[in-house]
């Protein structure tokens, strides 16, 4: 059943996409982003205390709006913050910086997994996103961004 799972997963994330995508044109990337990183932490937490398959499938379909709620916004962030000519070397260092930061993000939380459980796990998953929120919150209101 896993690759209906991922199947239906990408549907909510590029249904989301889509839709999402035209909010972040109307107000701008970054309350999308704090709310979907928020969202992935309510989302974590809620995986750390799951304790029947089916929490798990309801679950991951939420976790599919995570992403549906940052991946158009973080793109559009990425656009903004450069010129047109220099896009394309954002987005490769953007995607860069994540595929360099999923290997160790992965390996911590299967240490603290397999040391002290789920919710140590998933809970510092969760902490982290809230801090960086809070922290895209404060570093964008310094600059006297209203968006």
């Amino acid at each position: 059943m896993a690759p209906v799972l991922w199947c239906v997963f990408h549907i909510v994330k590029s249904a989301g996409n889509w839709w999402l995508g035209g909010l972040v044109d109307r107000y701008g990337p970054r309350w999308l982003i704090v709310s979907g990183w928020a969202w992935y932490a309510v989302v974590y937490l809620l995986f750390a205390v799951a304790t029947e398959a089916w929490h798990a499938w309801a679950l991951f379909l939420l976790y599919a709006a995570f992403y549906a709620l940052t991946e158009p916004a973080e793109k559009t962030l990425v656009a903004n913050l450069v010129g047109p000519e220099r896009r394309g070397l954002a987005f490769g260092w953007f995607n860069f910086a994540i595929g360099i930061a999923t290997l160790p993000a992965s390996v911590l939380f299967g240490f603290l997994y397999d040391r002290w459980g789920s919710l140590a796990a998933f809970g510092t998953g969760a902490g982290l996103s809230l801090a960086a929120s809070i922290l895209l919150l404060w570093a964008t209101s310094e600059r006297g961004q209203s968006r």
